[in-house]
């Protein structure tokens, strides 16, 4: 992300690469730290995201207000993490 945008802002960045978002979202450091985009962030892919990803996420951006919300539907689920500026 950091690449493609090359340091112009963005102000939404919604991830779910199949268990990648970690990945995603250290290719998007830069622009986390810098413009804050609000995120929304698939982290129930592998159980340990739920942990990891939050954590990195305040690392970038200790200001950021973090939220987890568990859709339930049939027949599966879905964990999204939302983080946004206070």
């Amino acid at each position: 992300m950091d690449q493609v945008l090359d340091g112009k802002p963005a102000t939404y960045i919604k991830y779910d690469v199949e268990g990648a978002e970690m990945q995603a979202l250290k290719g998007s450091a830069k622009t986390i730290a810098e413009f804050a985009p609000k995120l929304c962030v698939a982290c129930y892919h592998r159980a340990v995201d739920m942990f990891e990803l939050p954590l990195y996420i305040h690392k970038l951006r200790p200001d950021y207000r973090i939220y987890m919300r568990h859709y339930p539907y049939y027949p599966a689920w879905e964990t999204n993490l939302f983080a946004v500026q206070e």
